[in-house]
């Protein structure tokens, strides 16, 4: 290319006129365009990026720098706007929900059935059953009570645990033992012990939460939930992951899909949503605008990989549009006398 037109290019280019250049930029984007998206796509290129690219050092960067970060501000935002969940979702959703769940078959999740160990949390639970069980023995009206209060307890919390029912029905167990330790009992005694039972079943929960906490807070509790823990993890290991997808196929999967694209649309017109973009947009940019293209691949450890990948595609792509009728027409608008 001569010096003149290879001049007159770059001043058309690079003045005052922007329409040269919008010329360029519109020609571009039209051939772009044009093509079909697997022109864009070197799919063996992208999962060799993608399996350098996520490392370990990788994923805690981005979650550290922007995941946890933006949670944070998510957070703060809808505290301050007094955000519902029925903000977030859009009006016909009460109606959806009940469509859904009346054609749902709920997962049965059978393969979670023994992932945590019975006589572990038995072994947890039971301290606080029969501790809660036995304060509300102690209160009973029936002299001799206290004396067999505790064998009583220990019992029914044993039983309870064994699937027999609630606090409030261990409270109607431990008044029927009541009643046979004494024959029988008078109208007024019956009353009073009538009374404490009703007082147990609508408190019982908050005694059995705090001792519950206590007990969770102990060394043998926390020794137990560990344990818990750690056999519920190694039975996971072993799950069939299909069988934990097959459980997929009991939920209405178009009335779901229709519910998720009805609730994204909702928020995608709500201005807190699009405030929240913006921000986030933002906070990214803080974090990462001032890094070029090349930088940001190399820290991701995948810079000489990205340009082979992206030099072998744009090549093809470049090509096609150098010989377009658009790059054409640009020419003979830059060259023009």
């Amino acid at each position: 290319m001569s010096a003149v037109p290879k001049f007159r290019i770059l001043a058309r280019l690079t003045g005052d006129d922007p329409s040269t250049r919008a010329s360029l930029v519109r020609s571009a984007i039209d051939h772009a365009f044009a093509q079909p998206i697997r022109a864009y796509v070197d799919r063996d290129s992208l999962v060799a990026l993608a399996r350098k690219a996520v490392t370990q050092a990788n994923v805690l960067l981005v979650l550290s720098s922007h995941g946890r970060p933006g949670f944070e501000r998510q957070r703060t935002r809808s505290s301050r706007l007094g955000e519902s969940v029925g903000d977030l979702l859009p009006p016909d959703s009460e109606a959806r929900i009940e469509a859904i769940l009346a054609q749902a078959r709920l997962p049965e999740a059978a393969w979670a059935k023994n992932l945590v160990d019975r006589k572990l949390v038995n072994q947890l639970v039971s301290p606080v059953v029969q501790q809660t069980l036995l304060a509300f023995a102690k209160k009973l009206p029936i002299p001799g009570m206290n004396d067999q209060a505790t064998g009583a307890a220990s019992a029914l919390g044993g039983a309870l645990l064994g699937g027999l029912g609630g606090l409030a029905g261990g409270a109607g167990k431990l008044l029927d033992v009541g009643k046979s330790v004494v024959g029988g009992l008078s109208a007024e005694l019956e009353k009073k012990m009538q009374a404490v039972a009703k007082d147990f079943a609508e408190n019982a929960n908050e005694g059995f939460r705090d001792a519950m906490q206590k007990r969770l807070q102990s060394d043998e509790g926390k020794r137990l939930v560990r344990e818990i823990v750690l056999t519920a993890h190694a039975r996971l290991r072993n799950v069939s992951v299909a069988d934990v997808l097959a459980e997929a196929d009991a939920l209405p999967a178009a009335e779901l899909d229709a519910m998720v694209a009805s609730t994204l649309a909702h928020n995608a017109t709500r201005g807190a949503v699009a405030d929240a973009l913006r921000a986030e947009i933002d906070a990214a940019l803080a974090v990462d605008g001032d890094l070029t293209i090349g930088a940001f691949l190399e820290r991701a450890g995948v810079r000489a990989e990205a340009e082979q990948a992206l030099t072998a595609k744009l090549d093809g792509l470049l090509r096609g549009y150098f010989g377009s009728d658009g790059f054409a027409a640009f020419l003979d608008l830059v060259l023009a006398e």
